[in-house]
């Protein structure tokens, strides 16, 4: 069973600190066989953000991991998944190029589109799967791009996203592939979760 929460703001420097998000980055990463969920819904021009684990012990830990980076508490509130369609995408060669970088174009284009379109919903989620083999601890990481009813294109929609992707690989290395199912082998030592602040992160600029 996953447990959620939803983040309720406490004051409006929404800022994300580098150095708390590097020393403490590790608390995003689940437990062994278990998921952590970062869910942004964008609705009628507002952001929410939800936090979520199938882990009580990885719950918390990423839960105070947002309360000490942003002005905020967790009240227990389940998101909204209802969407017309969606695509998943599996990060598929992680940090091995790259080290630490920081790319905040995807998050920041979501909720940039919205503010456009503030009429079509979207809801985004990134989800971090921790495992265990023989070798140790391993990792896979997928994001889901969903959108509500739209007069738009919907296949549109989503390739503006998708340019997004394709200036992470290009920039930084960083692919992130269509697929249809969740991923089951973990493949990423997950080296920096520093990294994580890429896709798991509150922007600034929003109205929450």
């Amino acid at each position: 069973m996953i447990r959620f929460g939803k983040i309720v703001f406490t004051g409006t420097d929404l800022g994300t600190d580098f150095k708390i998000y590097r020393s403490f980055s590790h608390l995003l990463l689940p437990d062994p066989r278990s998921t952590n969920y970062f869910v942004m819904q964008c609705r009628g021009g507002h952001v929410h953000f939800f936090l979520g684990s199938d882990d009580l012990t990885s719950f918390n830990f990423i839960s105070r991991f947002f309360v000490r980076l942003y002005p905020s508490y967790i009240v227990d509130e389940d998101p909204d998944m209802q969407i017309n369609a969606s695509r998943r995408y599996l990060l598929r060669r992680g940090d091995r190029r790259s080290g630490e970088f920081y790319f905040p174009d995807l998050i920041d284009d979501i909720v940039s589109f919205h503010s456009t379109f503030p009429d079509i919903p979207l809801t985004y989620v990134c989800s971090v799967i921790s495992g265990k083999t023989h070798a140790g601890r391993r990792y896979s990481m997928y994001i889901d791009i969903g959108i509500g009813s739209s007069e738009l294109n919907l296949d549109s929609i989503f390739t503006v996203f998708e340019e997004t992707f394709n200036s992470l690989r290009m920039r930084h290395g960083v692919k992130l592939k269509k697929i249809r199912i969740a991923p089951i082998m973990m493949n990423d030592l997950m080296r920096y979760p520093f990294n994580l602040i890429n896709f798991v992160r509150v922007p600034a600029d929003i109205n929450v």
